[in-house]
């Protein structure tokens, strides 16, 4: 793949919105739109870099399991 403005600017865009989503001061709907991606491709492509796309306090995610049981 040459090497142009065109790849220069799409890695960019999706570099700076993975760093803004993992730091937490974007959402992953507001990083996927910087990255000019679906969410679901978005969320896709940062799972596979660690970058956890669900975060829950460790109370709020009893909470849910606990609903998810009844």
């Amino acid at each position: 793949m040459p090497f142009d403005e065109t790849l220069l600017r799409t890695g960019v865009h999706v570099a700076l919105a993975v760093n803004l989503f993992k730091s937490g001061d974007l959402s992953s709907g507001k990083a996927a739109q910087l990255a000019r991606m679906p969410r679901a491709a978005f969320l896709a492509y940062v799972s596979p870099l660690g970058i956890p796309v669900v975060d829950y306090p460790p109370e709020e995610l009893k909470g849910e399991f606990a609903n998810f049981a009844r």
